[in-house]
């Protein structure tokens, strides 16, 4: 319930607009904020959390990689074969380059880029007072 209304759906859009930065929509209404998109791609929030006794769906745009169209032929093909099998993971690496999707191996991935602690003084560069 928002303002008094009960609404149909509640939604959360997390959407990456740079290697550091998000905007995150918080909407209610009728229908998803993304229906066209959805309808189109027959694509399902893959996610949801619950709040205030409100369940949101939660869109973050991997819900384009997980459609329920496909049939049992196309879906066995989409998915990629194990790549690398430790005693206790797997790790596939699928790469979307303009709708290209490509997997490839690797001995280890981590899903964010990584931010560099504070660099010590001791390591810092400092010019020279008089360069000239």
């Amino acid at each position: 319930m928002v303002n008094g209304q009960n609404n149909a759906e509640y939604g959360i859009y997390i959407d990456k607009t740079s290697p550091h930065d998000y905007d995150l929509i918080l909407y209610t209404g009728n229908e998803p904020l993304t229906k066209e998109e959805d309808r189109l791609n027959n694509q399902y929030p893959v996610n949801k959390v619950r709040t205030s006794n409100i369940e949101f769906k939660v869109y973050s745009g991997v819900e384009h990689y997980f459609q329920n169209t496909c049939d049992d032929k196309v879906r066995k093909e989409s998915v990629p074969q194990k790549i690398l099998e430790k005693n206790d993971y797997v790790i596939w690496v699928v790469k979307d380059s303009a709708g290209m999707l490509t997997t490839y191996k690797t001995f280890g991935a981590y899903p964010f880029i990584a931010l560099p602690k504070k660099i010590p003084d001791s390591l810092k560069f400092n010019l020279p007072d008089s360069i000239f």
